[in-house]
């Protein structure tokens, strides 16, 4: 699986959401969140299924906002695959949740994880871990994370967001070079079987240019790697 956690939620709880989200990363969790994942110019919808079908686990948050029609959407897909190949499905509470607790009916045989007090509250965070990765965190060893000072978490941020851009960057590069070598493939096997000079010819302009595009691709991939192990 690519991801460890799929993140369903209502947009208006995002914030919220987002938070939790960079503690689990920080806890080497990966994790899909709909503002890191969505490429632009891609159909959301199928994004959004691929997201599930491509993550261990999903967590169902529920705030303040309540269940949109997507949000619900989200967790009955999950719920089949809960089914199809025995995923977790967490429902998470965030802060300012309504009284009572507005969790779908076919969420509420689940055992939810209570962020009430606030998306900090440590026990709680370690309880969704737990339902994330199957090992409990006390019984592990674990040791709580350090609290990073202000400018280490403005960093950290831009680090995390920088990193996320050149992760897709890098997708779209290695797509576009696996591409370009198919291509490549096809006009040289293409120029040994052609008999006619001129159509040699203009095969071999073809070649030449694919190999001149490959040879870019792949130095960007490499600045791209350079970047990463900063």
């Amino acid at each position: 699986m690519k991801f460890d956690a799929f993140l369903s939620h209502n947009s208006k709880d995002k914030p919220l959401v987002e938070e939790v989200g960079r503690w689990l990363e920080r806890q080497n969790v990966r994790v899909w969140l709909d503002k890191w994942e969505l490429r632009p110019g891609i159909p959301w919808q199928k994004e959004l299924e691929q997201g599930i079908l491509n993550s261990v686990s999903v967590l169902v948050f529920a705030g303040n906002a309540g269940f949109g029609p997507w949000h619900e959407e989200e967790a009955r897909a999950a719920l089949n695959e809960s089914i199809r190949r025995d995923c977790p499905v967490i429902p998470v509470v965030l802060p300012g949740a309504s009284e009572p607790l507005d969790i779908p009916l076919f969420l509420q045989s689940r055992t939810w994880v209570d962020l009430r007090n606030g998306v900090e509250d440590e026990e709680a965070l370690l309880k969704l871990l737990w339902g994330v990765t199957g090992e409990n965190p006390h019984k592990q060893g674990y040791r709580p994370t350090r609290q990073p000072a202000e400018s280490d978490s403005i960093r950290n941020r831009i680090k995390e967001g920088r990193d996320r851009r050149l992760k897709r960057k890098l997708e779209n590069l290695e797509e576009e070079e696996t591409i370009l070598r198919e291509k490549r493939a096809y006009l040289k096997q293409y120029y040994i079987i052609e008999a006619s000079p001129p159509q040699k010819f203009a095969l071999k302009k073809q070649i030449e240019d694919a190999e001149t595009e490959l040879d870019t691709v792949e130095n960007s991939i490499e600045k791209i790697y350079q970047k990463m192990d900063q």
